[in-house]
Protein backbone atom coordinates (compact mmCIF):
# COMPACT_ATOMS: atom_id res chain seq x y z
CA UNK A 1 0.00 0.00 0.00
CA UNK A 2 1.41 3.45 -1.31
CA UNK A 3 1.09 6.29 2.00
CA UNK A 4 -1.61 8.86 1.97
CA UNK A 5 0.82 11.74 2.68
CA UNK A 6 3.84 11.35 -0.22
CA UNK A 7 3.59 10.68 -3.98
CA UNK A 8 3.53 7.56 -5.16
CA UNK A 9 2.82 5.76 -8.55
CA UNK A 10 0.41 3.25 -9.57
CA UNK A 11 1.20 1.50 -13.30
CA UNK A 12 -2.70 0.34 -14.29
CA UNK A 13 -2.76 -1.91 -17.25
CA UNK A 14 -5.62 -4.05 -18.60
CA UNK A 15 -5.58 -7.16 -20.55
CA UNK A 16 -8.05 -9.28 -22.14
CA UNK A 17 -6.33 -12.99 -23.74
CA UNK A 18 -2.89 -11.23 -23.54
CA UNK A 19 -0.90 -14.63 -22.91
CA UNK A 20 1.40 -14.26 -25.40
CA UNK A 21 2.57 -10.97 -24.16
CA UNK A 22 1.40 -10.94 -20.33
CA UNK A 23 5.12 -12.05 -19.14
CA UNK A 24 7.02 -9.85 -21.08
CA UNK A 25 5.10 -7.00 -20.20
CA UNK A 26 4.93 -7.24 -17.03
CA UNK A 27 9.27 -8.52 -16.83
CA UNK A 28 9.58 -4.88 -18.34
CA UNK A 29 7.48 -3.14 -15.97
CA UNK A 30 8.42 -4.46 -13.17
CA UNK A 31 12.31 -3.90 -14.53
CA UNK A 32 11.53 -0.02 -14.60
CA UNK A 33 9.72 0.38 -10.89
CA UNK A 34 12.97 0.54 -8.90
CA UNK A 35 13.99 3.14 -10.98
CA UNK A 36 11.33 5.89 -10.15
CA UNK A 37 12.36 6.74 -6.78
CA UNK A 38 8.78 7.28 -5.91
CA UNK A 39 6.88 4.30 -4.06
CA UNK A 40 5.49 2.20 -7.69
CA UNK A 41 3.37 -0.73 -8.31
CA UNK A 42 1.88 -2.12 -11.28
CA UNK A 43 -1.79 -3.18 -11.09
CA UNK A 44 -3.17 -5.42 -13.93
CA UNK A 45 -6.80 -5.78 -14.58
CA UNK A 46 -7.62 -9.09 -16.17
CA UNK A 47 -10.42 -8.46 -18.25
CA UNK A 48 -12.49 -11.72 -18.55
CA UNK A 49 -9.63 -13.52 -20.12
CA UNK A 50 -10.40 -17.47 -21.48
CA UNK A 51 -6.91 -18.06 -22.17
CA UNK A 52 -4.06 -18.56 -19.70
CA UNK A 53 -3.68 -14.98 -19.11
CA UNK A 54 -4.66 -15.54 -15.78
CA UNK A 55 -2.71 -18.45 -15.09
CA UNK A 56 0.50 -16.99 -16.09
CA UNK A 57 -0.65 -14.05 -13.56
CA UNK A 58 -0.67 -15.91 -10.67
CA UNK A 59 2.40 -17.30 -11.39
CA UNK A 60 3.81 -13.84 -11.57
CA UNK A 61 2.31 -12.70 -8.85
CA UNK A 62 4.30 -15.22 -6.35
CA UNK A 63 7.61 -13.04 -7.54
CA UNK A 64 6.22 -9.97 -6.91
CA UNK A 65 3.35 -10.53 -3.69
CA UNK A 66 3.51 -6.73 -2.74
CA UNK A 67 4.16 -5.25 -6.10
CA UNK A 68 1.99 -6.89 -8.36
CA UNK A 69 -1.76 -6.09 -7.66
CA UNK A 70 -4.30 -8.16 -10.01
CA UNK A 71 -8.11 -7.52 -10.24
CA UNK A 72 -10.12 -9.38 -12.05
CA UNK A 73 -13.41 -9.01 -13.91
CA UNK A 74 -15.20 -12.83 -14.45
CA UNK A 75 -16.42 -11.81 -17.73
CA UNK A 76 -15.06 -9.43 -20.54
CA UNK A 77 -16.42 -5.82 -19.39
CA UNK A 78 -14.36 -3.86 -22.20
CA UNK A 79 -11.24 -1.50 -21.90
CA UNK A 80 -12.53 1.25 -20.71
CA UNK A 81 -14.35 -0.71 -18.19
CA UNK A 82 -10.59 -2.27 -17.20
CA UNK A 83 -9.27 1.59 -16.57
CA UNK A 84 -11.72 2.45 -14.81
CA UNK A 85 -11.73 -0.48 -12.19
CA UNK A 86 -7.94 0.17 -12.43
CA UNK A 87 -8.11 3.79 -10.76
CA UNK A 88 -10.63 2.35 -8.54
CA UNK A 89 -7.86 0.00 -7.08
CA UNK A 90 -5.10 2.60 -7.39
CA UNK A 91 -7.61 5.10 -5.13
CA UNK A 92 -8.38 2.50 -2.72
CA UNK A 93 -4.59 1.62 -1.83
CA UNK A 94 -4.00 5.26 -1.74
CA UNK A 95 -1.82 6.16 -4.91
CA UNK A 96 -1.07 9.37 -5.60
CA UNK A 97 -0.80 9.26 -8.92
CA UNK A 98 -1.66 6.58 -11.67
CA UNK A 99 -0.48 6.10 -15.15
CA UNK A 100 -2.55 3.93 -17.93
CA UNK A 101 -0.51 2.19 -20.40
CA UNK A 102 -1.38 -0.73 -22.73
CA UNK A 103 0.28 -4.27 -22.37
CA UNK A 104 1.39 -4.56 -25.97
CA UNK A 105 4.68 -2.17 -24.58
CA UNK A 106 4.34 -0.33 -28.18
CA UNK A 107 4.83 2.88 -25.62
CA UNK A 108 8.39 2.17 -23.86
CA UNK A 109 7.67 1.65 -19.91
CA UNK A 110 11.26 4.29 -19.52
CA UNK A 111 8.91 6.48 -20.09
CA UNK A 112 7.67 6.00 -16.93
CA UNK A 113 10.47 8.07 -15.65
CA UNK A 114 9.67 10.89 -17.74
CA UNK A 115 6.31 11.04 -15.90
CA UNK A 116 7.39 10.94 -12.26
CA UNK A 117 9.25 14.84 -13.03
CA UNK A 118 5.60 16.22 -13.59
CA UNK A 119 3.83 14.48 -10.73
CA UNK A 120 2.97 18.51 -9.87
CA UNK A 121 0.70 18.19 -12.67
CA UNK A 122 -3.02 16.76 -12.41
CA UNK A 123 -2.57 15.34 -16.23
CA UNK A 124 0.33 14.36 -17.84
CA UNK A 125 -0.36 13.21 -21.43
CA UNK A 126 2.45 11.47 -23.52
CA UNK A 127 2.76 12.94 -26.72
CA UNK A 128 3.58 11.81 -30.46
CA UNK A 129 3.47 14.74 -31.37
CA UNK A 130 5.70 17.32 -29.62
CA UNK A 131 9.10 18.07 -30.37
CA UNK A 132 11.11 14.91 -29.72
CA UNK A 133 8.02 12.62 -30.25
CA UNK A 134 7.38 10.34 -32.96
CA UNK A 135 5.89 7.37 -34.65
CA UNK A 136 7.28 4.38 -35.95
CA UNK A 137 6.01 1.35 -37.80
CA UNK A 138 3.05 2.05 -37.40
CA UNK A 139 -0.07 1.91 -40.52
CA UNK A 140 -0.41 4.79 -42.66
CA UNK A 141 -4.20 4.33 -42.59
CA UNK A 142 -3.98 4.49 -38.13
CA UNK A 143 -1.18 7.46 -38.71
CA UNK A 144 -3.99 9.77 -40.85
CA UNK A 145 -6.67 9.08 -38.64
CA UNK A 146 -5.01 9.74 -35.40
CA UNK A 147 -3.54 13.46 -37.02
CA UNK A 148 -6.61 14.06 -37.76
CA UNK A 149 -8.17 13.40 -34.70
CA UNK A 150 -6.10 15.20 -32.42
CA UNK A 151 -6.20 17.87 -34.96
CA UNK A 152 -9.96 18.27 -34.08
CA UNK A 153 -9.01 17.47 -30.38
CA UNK A 154 -6.61 20.42 -30.33
CA UNK A 155 -9.19 22.81 -32.17
CA UNK A 156 -11.77 21.90 -29.80
CA UNK A 157 -10.51 20.90 -26.39
CA UNK A 158 -8.37 23.81 -26.10
CA UNK A 159 -6.05 22.24 -23.01
CA UNK A 160 -2.54 23.03 -24.95
CA UNK A 161 -2.30 19.11 -25.40
CA UNK A 162 -1.53 18.10 -28.92
CA UNK A 163 -2.06 14.18 -28.39
CA UNK A 164 -5.43 13.89 -26.59
CA UNK A 165 -5.93 10.12 -28.46
CA UNK A 166 -2.86 8.70 -26.67
CA UNK A 167 -4.17 6.35 -24.08
CA UNK A 168 -0.65 6.46 -22.19
CA UNK A 169 -0.75 9.51 -19.81
CA UNK A 170 -1.19 10.01 -15.93
CA UNK A 171 -3.50 11.37 -13.84
CA UNK A 172 -3.73 12.53 -10.37
CA UNK A 173 -5.59 9.87 -8.74
CA UNK A 174 -7.89 12.08 -6.77
CA UNK A 175 -9.10 13.41 -9.86
CA UNK A 176 -10.61 10.59 -11.02
CA UNK A 177 -12.13 9.59 -7.38
CA UNK A 178 -15.73 8.54 -7.58
CA UNK A 179 -16.16 9.16 -11.34
CA UNK A 180 -18.43 6.77 -12.85
CA UNK A 181 -16.96 6.30 -16.40
CA UNK A 182 -19.72 5.85 -19.05
CA UNK A 183 -17.85 4.20 -22.15
CA UNK A 184 -16.36 0.90 -21.46
CA UNK A 185 -14.15 0.79 -24.95
CA UNK A 186 -11.58 3.10 -26.20
CA UNK A 187 -13.64 6.25 -25.98
CA UNK A 188 -13.07 6.35 -22.20
CA UNK A 189 -9.53 8.89 -23.39
CA UNK A 190 -11.86 11.31 -24.79
CA UNK A 191 -14.27 11.03 -22.03
CA UNK A 192 -11.36 11.57 -19.63
CA UNK A 193 -10.03 14.02 -21.29
CA UNK A 194 -13.47 15.99 -21.18
CA UNK A 195 -14.37 15.20 -17.52
CA UNK A 196 -10.46 16.59 -16.41
CA UNK A 197 -11.30 19.71 -18.45
CA UNK A 198 -14.89 20.41 -16.50
CA UNK A 199 -12.43 20.12 -13.65
CA UNK A 200 -10.02 22.55 -14.54
CA UNK A 201 -6.87 20.01 -14.24
CA UNK A 202 -3.52 21.52 -14.98
CA UNK A 203 -2.12 19.66 -17.66
CA UNK A 204 1.79 18.91 -19.30
CA UNK A 205 3.29 16.62 -21.73
CA UNK A 206 5.88 14.34 -22.42
CA UNK A 207 7.40 13.47 -25.81
CA UNK A 208 7.15 9.47 -26.59
CA UNK A 209 7.93 6.86 -28.99
CA UNK A 210 5.08 4.93 -30.58
CA UNK A 211 5.92 1.68 -32.24
CA UNK A 212 3.38 -0.76 -34.00
CA UNK A 213 2.50 -4.09 -32.17
CA UNK A 214 4.81 -7.34 -33.28
CA UNK A 215 3.96 -10.31 -31.14
CA UNK A 216 -0.08 -9.72 -30.52
CA UNK A 217 -2.95 -8.26 -32.27
CA UNK A 218 -4.60 -5.12 -31.15
CA UNK A 219 -8.28 -4.94 -30.23
CA UNK A 220 -8.79 -1.62 -31.56
CA UNK A 221 -11.29 -0.84 -34.52
CA UNK A 222 -12.07 2.02 -36.44
CA UNK A 223 -15.90 1.05 -36.91
CA UNK A 224 -18.53 3.74 -37.00
CA UNK A 225 -19.52 3.91 -33.72
CA UNK A 226 -15.68 4.16 -32.44
CA UNK A 227 -15.26 7.21 -34.47
CA UNK A 228 -18.56 8.84 -33.43
CA UNK A 229 -17.90 7.85 -29.52
CA UNK A 230 -14.46 10.07 -30.08
CA UNK A 231 -16.29 12.72 -31.63
CA UNK A 232 -18.73 13.19 -29.14
CA UNK A 233 -16.64 14.58 -26.51
CA UNK A 234 -14.71 16.61 -29.03
CA UNK A 235 -17.83 18.71 -29.79
CA UNK A 236 -18.83 18.20 -25.97
CA UNK A 237 -15.06 19.95 -24.72
CA UNK A 238 -16.32 23.31 -26.94
CA UNK A 239 -18.95 24.21 -24.19
CA UNK A 240 -17.02 22.81 -21.31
Amino acid sequence: MASKFRLSLAVVIPMHNEEAGVSRCAETVMGILPKLKVPASLIVVDDGSTDSTPKILAQLKTKWPNKLLIVTHEVNQGYGAGLATGVKKADEASFSHTVFMDSDLTNNPKDLVKFVTKMDYDLVKASRYITGGRVKGVPWKRRVFSQTGNLLSRICFRMGIHDYTNGFRMVRTKMLSGYTYREKGFAIILEEMYYLKKKRAHCAEIPVRLTSRTKTASHFRYTPAQIWAYLRYALLALAA
